[in-house]
């Protein structure tokens, strides 16, 4: 604000004819508001607030910032942490900058304690006043609390809530103008989700990362064109229920298993698991859901791997159900488990027109071995022949045998193939002999005589 004031005064000192100063109009005052209320967006709430005693063209202007960010009032002023003592004063402050408010919100940061009681209530029925259409909240407290009121907000267009507990309350109906939702380590159970998403009738994004008691997901949402998806998984099992989205177009599903699980993963509850559940059909029913998908991304957890009904996957999907619309896929895998390569060459089989290929390798203790010359038996994807033009592959181990017999595989088959570029995990022992594998590649015989082949380790870099 200091500096605001000070570019206020300067702006008013102009010289007179015979060096005398003269204060005229306050030039920076004089700015369009738009202007002024950008620069007054780029300091903190508390600080902004403060420059109406500048003036009475000043009184009132702060109040028409269009983004609200309350992380940085609690950075600014309580760097150390919100004490217990001034819990009131900013419930004060909060009230007096919403009081004053006349302007539209189009945007709004707000960080919650444990010590500093809000009225959410009043909180969410100004902001709804207000017209918010993108809307922070983040917990930082012990115990998740719930914000039924919230979901009252017709205006948001877009929700991010970070460790929240999600209750819908009874009364709710829709949130007609939501475009956007995110949930982040919040707890919520199937039935409010899908409520909550049934209830989104315009819903395009929506992205769930380790939430809390969510063994199942039933989406119903017509225009839905992303769904991101991580869950880390315990002894409950998660499971793709229902996706009914016709629209969607991408993907992004991330699986993890908690440390305690992943430690107690015995091959008795494999072997017990894989009798309760078919984890072959499942996976086959959701795809077969979702032809109109364009772009795939999966991340996985090795771990989950460990069932050998996975690798009874058929060759591809059945011919009217293939993914015809999918132009790039993304998976993480390791070479050297056959149960991780049967879904990708799944996958493969059932994308006839693929254009992009994204590999990233992870290595894992845990896996089935690969039969010997395992690629030289698979017939080659229809996607190859065709249309993949782009292969990337990161992290891959130049001392594995399958790794360099799949990458042949690749090279050998891909006709149409314009650049495939590889990343390798730098060994500092066995330089001499990458060297020889990476000039085996740079030279091996490609069904694309055009294509360029990248080979980059770290720092180094070949290419042909």
């Amino acid at each position: 604000m200091r500096a605001i004031k000070r570019m206020a005064v300067e702006s008013s000192l102009v010289a007179g004819e015979e060096g005398e100063v003269e204060v005229n109009d306050d030039r920076i005052s004089l700015l369009p508001d738009p202007i002024l209320t950008m620069i007054l967006s780029l300091i903190p709430v508390i600080e902004a607030a403060r420059t109406s005693v500048l003036s009475k063209r000043w009184r009132y202007l702060w109040t028409s910032i269009p983004h609200l960010d309350f992380f940085n009032f609690f950075d600014a002023f309580f760097p150390g942490g919100l004490p217990t003592q001034v819990g009131e004063k900013c419930i004060s402050v909060f009230n007096q900058i919403f009081a004053c408010r006349q302007a539209h919100i189009n945007s709004c940061e707000l960080p919650i304690f444990d010590d500093c009681p809000f009225d959410l209530d009043y909180f969410f029925f100004r902001l709804d006043e207000l017209g918010i259409q993108d809307l922070l909240l983040s917990y930082f407290g012990k115990d998740p609390i719930n914000l039924p009121s919230l979901f009252f907000c017709n205006s948001l267009k877009k929700l991010k809530i970070l460790c929240f507990l999600v209750r819908l309350p009874s009364q709710f109906n829709q949130l007609t103008n939501l475009q956007a939702l995110e949930l982040i380590v919040v707890s919520i159970t199937s039935t409010h989700l899908e409520t909550l998403v049934a209830g989104c009738p315009r819903l395009e994004n929506l992205t769930i990362c380790q939430s809390v008691h969510l063994s199942e997901l039933r989406i119903r949402a017509p225009n839905l064109l992303l769904l991101d998806i991580f869950v880390e998984e315990d002894k409950r099992r998660f499971r793709f229920s229902l996706i009914k989205a016709p629209r969607l177009k991408h993907i992004v599903l991330g699986y993890s298993l908690n440390k305690e699980f992943r430690h107690n993963f015995s091959e008795e509850e494999d072997e017990e698991d894989e009798n309760k559940i078919d984890e072959v059909d499942n996976l086959i029913k959701l795809l077969m859901n979702l032809d109109h998908l364009e772009r795939f991304s999966f991340r996985c957890c090795p771990y989950l791997f460990k069932f050998k009904s996975i690798m009874r996957l058929p060759d591809s999907l059945p011919i009217g159900c293939q993914l015809v619309h999918m132009k790039k896929l993304f998976m993480e895998l390791n070479f050297d488990d056959a149960a991780m390569v049967s879904p990708l060459l799944f996958l493969l089989r059932s994308c006839p027109n693929l254009e992009q290929l994204s590999l990233e390798c992870r290595c894992s203790k845990t896996g089935f071995p690969i039969e010997t010359n395992y690629w030289e038996k698979q017939k080659p994807p229809e996607c190859l022949k065709s249309h993949l033009m782009t292969i990337q592959i990161e992290y891959i181990r130049l001392s594995s045998k399958n790794v360099i017999e799949f990458l042949k595989f690749l090279l050998v088959n891909a006709r149409v193939l314009v650049r495939m570029r590889l990343l390798y995990s730098k060994s500092s022992t066995d330089q001499s002999k990458e060297d020889i594998v990476v000039n085996e590649l740079l030279l091996f015989n490609r069904a694309s005589q055009n294509a360029l082949l990248e080979i980059k380790p770290g720092r180094r870099f070949y290419g042909s």
